[in-house]
This record gives structure tokens, sequence and C-alpha cells, in this order.
């Protein structure tokens, strides 16, 4: 028999109004969903509504191990609460470090709702954070001094980990949530580690938020519905941070991408680290390193910075780059043939008949060539005699007077007769006698395939 709700009751209400009110911004909330079930008064009226919404129902419990019997004892009273409501229930141990902190303990838990969400199917986590637990967050994050992403806070629906995670009662306090309870004659366990000193977010609950009240009553609740707030803007400058969506896991970024205010340059920038070194590094990308990262695009080619883990950002000519230790330079080599696949481009040998190329991504040459013909990145020694001009070139000028990226240049594959460039992938080529129709010799045409970034529109001199 499912616990009978005192509907009626204003509490329980207005939590209900906002569970509704949540479910259709999100269009609907998915009928098999995971929840987060500590024990704490704030996750057991939380797991009390989602029973009361008929909704396909599995909880999970992570015991951390840390509180000893206190907190096996939140475990069995889980379990029996579970038991007593035929609600599936998944519980997971965890064997603490030393000296464990909040980040351990969220890591782990969050490790664990992953696990529990494949194993039961469901759709989504839903969390039992609320107006309190907002406030906080945003007053912790000011105090770390974190942008516009932080004082956001927590988001009625976010994704993390690959979950998608709802938070239904970021609009309901949880004096609201304790009243509630206390009226259905629903007991829960208290947690003794909240009402210590030992973290800063008790800090800001025990002693800041209560001052704050004191000098501003209600402050807590407005603090919440801020950061609430804050999120819409966020959202706009996220949307036209999308812009640069296609160059997200590549090494180079367009300068002309970065060409747009500073809030949306600065989410670009650290969206583009994120996806390049990992979504647990981003904290280390600090606002003292992203206003350098802005700083850089505002500099002349070659400047650079230094990033986090020796990663180093380059400006280039037209890019950005972002240069980790394992990009150093080192020669490869490749057997020329019709398909051949190398970074990230495809080659192809083909009769030329009537087409001479382009020079750049494709170039006729005598086919008697092509034994002699090897493929490679750059070393040192290496020239070219480029069309057009009288004599040769070494290639390190070639390149920069045609102002193609340092950071490129050690990713060119080059067609090569010993030192001597024959084709400059994407660039130009240069020592190939002219194709003519009085000729008898056989040509074939040389031609590449795929996302050459140094390559311009109209020849760079």
């Amino acid at each position: 028999m499912l616990p009978a709700l005192r509907c009626a009751d204003a509490a329980v209400q207005m939590i209900m109004s906002r569970l509704e009110e949540i479910a259709q911004r999100m269009g609907r909330i998915p009928q098999h969903v995971l929840a987060g079930f500590s024990g704490g008064c704030d996750s057991t009226a939380l797991v009390l509504l989602l029973i009361k919404k008929e909704i396909q129902l599995t909880c999970v419990h992570v015991n951390h191990g840390i509180r000893g019997a206190e907190a096996d004892e939140d475990e069995a009273f889980v379990r029996d609460f579970c038991r007593k409501h035929g609600v599936p229930l998944l519980v997971y141990h965890v064997h603490p470090p030393k000296h464990p902190s909040e980040g351990w303990a969220r890591e782990a838990r969050y490790a664990y709702f992953r696990e529990a969400m494949e194993k039961s199917g469901a759709q989504a986590l839903v969390l039992a954070h609320h107006s309190d637990d907002q406030a906080e967050t945003m007053l912790q994050h000011l105090l770390r001094g974190s942008g516009l992403h932080g004082l956001c806070a927590m988001k009625p629906v976010s994704e993390a980990q690959g979950m998608k995670i709802l938070r239904p009662l970021l609009g309901v306090t949880h004096q609201e949530l304790q009243e509630a309870l206390e009226e259905t004659g629903q007991s829960w366990c208290e947690d003794s580690s909240n009402s210590g000193n030992d973290y800063l977010r008790n800090r800001i609950r025990h002693q800041l938020i209560p001052l704050m009240e004191q000098i501003a009553p209600g402050a807590s609740r407005r603090i919440a519905a801020a950061s609430l707030m804050l999120q819409e803007d966020a959202d706009v400058l996220d949307e036209l941070a999308h812009r640069a969506d296609a160059w997200m896991g590549k090494t180079e970024i367009p300068l002309e991408v970065l060409d747009c205010p500073s809030a949306v340059q600065s989410r670009i920038l650290r969206a583009w680290w994120s996806c390049l070194t990992g979504p647990h590094r981003e904290r280390a990308l600090s606002y003292e390193k992203t206003t350098q990262l802005q700083s850089l695009v505002r500099e002349t080619n070659g400047a650079s910075c230094n990033l986090p883990g020796n990663v180093k950002a380059v400006r280039g000519y037209r890019y950005l780059h972002m240069i980790s230790p394992k990009q150093e330079r080192e020669t490869r080599q490749w057997k020329l043939q019709d398909g051949l696949s190398v970074l990230g481009l495809t080659l192809e040998i083909r009769e030329a008949g009537e087409c001479t190329g382009n020079g750049r991504n494709a170039q006729a040459v005598p086919a008697a060539w092509l034994e002699d013909l090897t493929v490679r990145t750059r070393r040192t020694g290496d020239w070219i005699a480029p069309f057009g001009q009288c004599g040769k070139q070494m290639l390190k000028e070639y390149l920069i007077d045609r102002k193609i990226d340092q950071p490129f240049r050690d990713r060119i594959p080059l067609i090569c007769r010993g030192s001597e460039i024959v084709i400059c992938c994407g660039v130009g080529a240069g020592g190939i006698p002219r194709k003519n129709g009085q000729s008898d010799e056989p040509y074939v045409l040389i031609s590449w395939h795929g996302d050459m970034p140094w390559t311009s529109n109209e020849k760079e001199k």
C-alpha cells in the first residue's frame, strides 16, 4: 500500500506543483528514473514524491564507509523503506582512503550512480538537491572566485558523466521538505557530519547563511532564485558559443571563430580546453589562464603561453593552437602508394589525362618519378623549387612566406625526392616539369583528400 500523503497540506502541494513545473519544462519526467537515496530528510521526501507520481522507480544507496555504525544504520533504514514500499534498491559499499574528502565522496558516489544507471536501465538520475543546497553551492563557488557558470550553481536538468540528471526540488527549501515529512509522520536519518564545520559547505550552512538571514531575512531563497536567473543568461551565452562546436576536439581553432564578445570567447576557450584535456581537467583552467588565452588571441603570430599539464598555447597567423608534450617533432615516413592514409588525409594516384592540378592538393607529375618519391613529414635540410620562382628555397622559409602556422608545419605530408620537396600538401609544389599537350611522357595526378586547416582560400604571401 502506497503511503497516503496529505496533499491538502500546503507544503506538499507546493512540492508537487514544483515537480509538475519542472516536468513541463522537460516535456515529461522519464517513465523510469533512478533516485539517489541517502535516507536523509531531502532524499526521503523526493522518493515519496516519486512514488506518489507513480513513476517506475529504482533507488540507489551508497554507503561511503566513513561514519561507521551510523552509516550502517542509514543503509538499514533505506533497505527497510524500499522493502515496505516495493521499490527496487541497489546498494554499494565504498572503501574510503585514509583521509577522505568531500570531493572523493562525490566522485565515488557518482561512479556508482553511473553503474546503477546501466544496471537498472533508468532513463535519468533524480537527486534531492533543494533551494538551500542551491544557495550554499552558489556562495561556495563565489568564495572560490567562480565565474558565471559557477554562480549558476546546479541546473534543474543537466548531464554529467553520461547521465541525465534531474533536480526537481531546487525551488523548495529544506524546511518545507522537513515539514512535509513531519505532517505525514515519515521518519528519516540525520547525518552527524552535516552538523560539523570541517568543510567549507558546512561553514557556509551554519555560519554564513544564518548571518545573512539575520541581516536580510529570506536571503537564502533569494540567492537560490538569483542563481536560476543567472542560468538564463548563461544559456544564451552558451548558445552563442556553439559557433565553435565544429572545432571542439581539434588542436587548433580559427582566430575568426574567436572574434566575438569576451563572455562568449571565454566559453569557447574553456570548452575547447575541456574537450582536449578531459572534463576533470577543466577546473584547472583558472580565470587567470583563461584571461591569458584571451590575450593571446589579440597578440601577433608566434606569441604563446603555458597552460596546466605542460600544455602550451601558440598564436598562429590564422589559428590558436594547443600543443601538448606528446606533440614533439618527429619525422615520419611512408611508402608512396594509391590509397595511403596518413595524418588524417588520404592520397590518390591516377592517370592525369588533361588535368595538371592546382599545385596544392592535386598535382600532375611524370609517372617515371613514382619509384623515387616518398611521403614523410619535414626534416632539417628540406628545400623546394617553387613554381614561378628562380632557384630553390629552404622549406622553413617557404612555409613562413606563405604564413603557415608553426604548429601545422610538422603535420603537413610532403612528397619528396631526398631532401627536395616535390609537393607540400595543401601549400604548393615545385621542381616538376610542366605538363603540356606536345609531350608523350605519361603523367599521373597525385591528390590529397581530407581536412587541411593550414590551407587558405587565397594564396598568402
